[in-house]
């Protein structure tokens, strides 16, 4: 019987749990998560997901136990707060095999190295950002020419650009093949905004990002804005929209086609088995999303410092 461990059974980690619903192989299933709202919660969307007349094997925990117990997969929906500590305690007392891990991977490059040095001793780690396995992404990667250098701009209101930038910079790595290099927040505004969770900030305003063959990322995140897409101009002048949350793309002929983000309870299920049974997954690897993060965090601190007058060795965001 395989083993399957989530750490974190909030927003996320409840999706999560809706997809291993649905997981289609003999695993056993302990979930932590020290949130009594949260768990009961989370329980409640599992028994709504579970599959009628299937037997679950199924542990729910509100701390982490002192006996060691080995297993095949961990996955940490957490926030970023503390995550290090979190994937020590859980590598000393469970030694996966493979990780799955939520971004942000960390609040600091600090923490990310600790986090590699601690995941190497297992067979494989990855960051859950999930435009690479989605469906619609796929084809749309299989469908245009996205070798570099290409301009890729997003805009839109208050979509997250703190917490979700990671998503669109992975985005272009994928579609590229190319490693991110620097990012210029000079444009960002000097006014973070609190974050629904408690402890955590937003930021408005613009980033642009530059990647190793030239192609460059432009992020911008204002109130005022109603409309929220994807622009991509592919070289000869070609230009691809994509809109995630309307779910259409206009081709540079002008053609459009609809598509879909698929739900984290949609690919978790398969993304799990694949793992487990085959030891293949197209999620980014720790290692690559390390850079990225890296790259990202050291920006975003330094802006975070600057515009509040502050030394902080972390950066408040999830």
């Amino acid at each position: 019987m395989y083993k399957i461990l989530l750490v974190g059974a909030g927003q996320i980690g409840s999706r999560y749990l809706e997809g291993l619903a649905q997981l289609n192989i003999n695993f056993e299933l302990i979930v932590i998560e020290p949130n009594l709202v949260s768990l009961n919660t989370a329980k409640s969307r599992w028994m709504s997901a579970c599959v009628k007349g299937r037997d679950y094997n199924i542990k729910w925990l509100n701390r982490m136990q002192s006996q060691k117990y080995k297993i095949d997969l961990a996955i940490i929906s957490t926030s970023s707060v503390d995550r290090y500590n979190i994937v020590k305690n859980v590598s000393e007392k469970f030694s996966p095999k493979f990780w799955i891990m939520e971004k942000l991977l960390a609040q600091s490059k600090k923490e990310i190295e600790l986090i590699i040095k601690t995941t190497n001793k297992s067979r494989g780690a990855w960051v859950n950002i999930t435009r690479r396995l989605d469906t619609w992404h796929k084809k749309i990667a299989s469908e245009f020419d996205f070798k570099g250098p290409i301009k890729v701009i997003k805009t839109g209101g208050l979509w997250g650009m703190a917490c979700n930038s990671i998503h669109l910079i992975d985005l272009v790595c994928w579609w590229t093949g190319e490693k991110i290099l620097s990012i210029d927040t000079d444009k960002l505004d000097k006014n973070w905004i609190k974050s629904k969770r408690e402890g955590y900030f937003e930021v408005t305003g613009e980033m642009k990002a530059k990647f190793s063959n030239g192609s460059s990322l432009i992020l911008r995140s204002n109130k005022n804005f109603d409309d929220e897409f994807i622009k991509v101009f592919l070289r000869n002048n070609k230009e691809i929209l994509i809109n995630e949350n309307e779910g259409f793309l206009i081709s540079p002929n002008g053609n459009k086609s609809n598509g879909s983000l698929q739900l984290q309870s949609e690919v978790t299920a398969p993304l799990v088995k694949k793992l487990i049974l085959e030891s293949k997954c197209e999620l980014p690897t720790v290692n690559i999303s390390a850079q990225q993060h890296t790259v990202f965090l050291n920006s975003m601190l330094k802006h975070w410092n600057v515009s509040q007058k502050l030394a902080d060795s972390k950066v408040p965001i999830t």
